[in-house]
């Protein structure tokens, strides 16, 4: 949220890359199936009436590949820093000084 309010917006909407959740990475990756029948349709209905879309799943979105899975379907994504692997890395772990940059496109 202080990203959020710190950039001008008064709402946070917060979807992730797979429909299963789970707090340890270790799980997810256990699911039978964790992106689920509907999960692409709402990431791009969200996406599509958001003023901005900030990607961050951090290294773990590499599951299944779910990450270029999703960029493919996301125009114009931004983050807010990058690991070392070049994926966008999680808020949770950034200063709150740190300001969206369009995310480069992997290739």
């Amino acid at each position: 949220m202080g990203f959020a309010r710190s950039l001008g917006f008064n709402q946070l909407v917060v979807a992730n890359l797979f429909a299963y959740r789970a707090t340890l990475p270790a799980e997810l990756k256990r699911a039978a199936a964790p992106i689920g029948p509907d999960n692409d349709c709402w990431l791009k209905r969200l996406h599509q009436s958001a003023d901005l879309t900030l990607v961050a799943w951090g290294n773990d979105g590499a599951f299944w590949d779910r990450d270029r899975q999703v960029l493919a379907q996301l125009s114009e994504p931004q983050c807010l820093a990058l690991n070392c692997s070049g994926r966008p890395a999680h808020p949770l772990y950034l200063p709150a000084s740190a300001r969206p940059f369009p995310f480069p496109t992997p290739t």
